[in-house]
């Protein structure tokens, strides 16, 4: 990135993007801990997944307050306008993020306990919303390192990680669905189940949007027109 003139927007780009960095550490750590409570449910993580979707929505008005601070005051243009309005963008994707992390957590606390062990209602299923959960992870982490290297290519790779999550959410669905038609006393907790792989599959939708954000910042060009002919560009 080229320096300013004024150094003190180089100054004001920086102090954005390390807001935008800790919003992304933030996030990945809420999304991690969300994952551990649902495979092994502990009270206390609970509990700090739900502080940290606050510690989430403050850091996120610290990155709008900020880009319209440099907005007003700096007038960006070119890739600097990119830039903010990149984070921006970024930022509310995390945001959402937080959100489904947080949901997950008060999903998983309505069910019986043992429902995703051997012999419980989804014991034989735990392995595919594992993998759900995993590659959802996978491309929050890609999708962030991307921002944090200003690397389109590594954009890319995380956006297409989401052929794989969609793999491990379809399997999951497909097998919560059935267990629902064979198993018509356990419903309501089926249901739960069913919202809360769902929360992952939106985990992974916001992060194939940072990875369009990061490559737009980066490159000016939409991210779906660089990719390879064989990939899908729906």
């Amino acid at each position: 990135m080229p320096d300013h003139i004024v150094t003190g927007f180089d100054d004001d780009l920086g102090r954005l993007r390390g807001h935008v960095r800790d919003m992304g550490l933030r996030v990945r750590c809420q999304y991690n801990d969300a994952m551990s409570c649902v495979f092994s449910w502990d009270e206390d993580l609970y509990e700090k997944v739900l502080r940290s979707d606050d510690e989430v929505d403050r850091s996120e008005e610290r990155v709008v307050d900020f880009s319209t601070q440099i907005l007003m005051l700096r007038q960006p243009v070119s890739v600097d306008l990119r830039e903010v309005i990149s984070a921006l963008r970024i930022a509310c994707d995390l945001e959402r993020m937080g959100d489904c992390a947080e949901h997950m957590v008060r999903r998983v606390k309505e069910l019986p306990s043992g429902v995703l062990e051997d012999g419980g209602i989804l014991g034989d299923m735990r392995d595919s919303i594992y993998r759900s959960m995993l590659h959802a992870g996978e491309q929050l982490e890609g999708t962030m390192s991307s921002y944090e290297r200003r690397d389109a290519e590594e954009a890319i790779r995380a956006w297409m990680l989401d052929d794989k999550l969609d793999e491990a959410y379809a399997l999951s669905v497909k097998g919560i669905l059935s267990s629902m038609k064979n198993l018509p006393e356990h419903v309501k907790v089926l249901s739960s189940m069913l919202m809360l792989v769902k929360d992952v599959e939106r985990v992974g939708d916001h992060a194939t949007n940072i990875a369009e954000s990061v490559h737009y910042m980066v490159t000016g060009r939409r991210l779906k027109d660089a990719l390879p002919s064989w990939a899908g560009k729906d």
